[in-house]
């Protein structure tokens, strides 16, 4: 198959996805002008967890949600200056992988938003469900469950089943919210034949042994932040945040630390994008960077994380790109690649 063709069909499942995104998204939200919270902002170098948020962010911006926004993160969450803001408007909680006892920091703030907002309704953005611990699945049920006005949007099916089964919350399936940033209007300017996006958190597989020093392959891990202006400014504002005592002037310096979260995300965004364009061909060990090379049409093996995460979501779309192969070993992939 011609690469022209292969870019058509990858960008038709792209814009299709953000079509879906809308329509399961929109009928759940109040009218625009109403007031809005997205809370759990990814204040780390993670380039997954920004293009979701900036997914997030762009559906808000073109459905109208510009005003009476407020933007929030974990490590300066108060429930009293979101209550003053908030009245009765609708609460977003950030998508991603975390719902369960995988990454707990965020889902006990998921849990703590819930149960401090039992008036709100409230939106869990796309989420994929781990749960390992009987105990931490328990304790989630009982603060979902008990909440009268809370949708938990899954990316798979198998994320849904536990979410209405398990959790006895309400439920729908919805694409991953990075989907909803188009596809990129730039073609990669590869210098090198193969990209390998690594993984060296909680979700990587022990079986897998990455290649050494090879000509022809990077191996690349997104976990590094560039230090511009923006970041710069946050940690400072971080650092002014955490030795104020007067709540006016705590309230003050969040909403500056706010006002930097698009442009961090954009520039975390921008920032894995031109890791993966320096290929010709991708091997990713992330969801993300499926996501990311199907926006950019670049070729790409995928090597799925212990839970099977990205099978599980590929699978619920029922898509099928001819830039997108699978392997279950190292080796295979890397030659996949190699071989293009």
């Amino acid at each position: 198959m011609q690469r022209k063709q292969a870019r058509y069909i990858t960008n038709n499942i792209a814009l299709g996805l953000g079509h879906r995104i809308q329509s399961v998204i929109r009928p759940l939200m109040p009218s625009p002008g109403d007031k809005i919270a997205l809370l759990d902002f990814p204040n780390h170098p993670n380039v997954g967890d920004s293009a979701i948020w900036l997914g997030e962010y762009m559906f808000l911006q073109q459905n109208g949600y510009r005003e009476n926004l407020y933007l929030g993160e974990i490590n300066t969450y108060s429930k009293d200056d979101l209550s003053g803001f908030i009245g009765n408007g609708t609460i977003l909680l950030h998508g991603g992988g975390n719902i369960g006892d995988l990454w707990p920091k965020h889902q006990l703030f998921r849990e703590q938003v819930i149960s401090d907002f039992p008036d709100n309704r409230i939106i869990q953005l796309p989420q994929s469900v781990c749960f390992r611990e009987d105990a931490s699945l328990q304790r989630a049920r009982a603060v979902f469950e008990r909440h009268p006005d809370l949708t938990v949007l899954t990316r798979d099916g198998e994320s849904l089943d536990i979410v209405t089964g398990k959790l006895n919350t309400r439920a729908i399936l919805c694409p991953d919210m990075a989907f909803y940033l188009g596809p990129a209007s730039d073609e990669p300017a590869a210098i090198i034949k193969c990209v390998w996006l690594t993984r060296g958190d909680l979700e990587v597989r022990s079986d897998i042994k990455r290649p050494g020093h090879r000509d022809g392959v990077w191996i690349y891990d997104w976990m590094t932040d560039d230090f511009t202006t923006a970041l710069r400014s946050s940690v400072m504002l971080r650092y002014q945040y955490s030795v104020e005592t007067d709540p006016a002037k705590q309230n003050t310096l969040r909403k500056s630390m706010s006002d930097l979260f698009p442009q961090l995300a954009q520039e975390r965004v921008l920032r894995g994008y031109q890791g993966l364009a320096r290929g010709h061909g991708v091997v990713t060990e992330r969801l993300h960077g499926h996501i990311l090379c199907m926006l950019m049409d670049i070729p790409h093996c995928i090597l799925d994380t212990p839970y099977g995460k990205i099978r599980n979501f590929v699978e619920a779309w029922g898509y099928e790109s001819p830039l997108v192969q699978w392997s279950a070993s190292p080796d295979d992939a890397l030659e996949t690649i190699l071989s293009l």
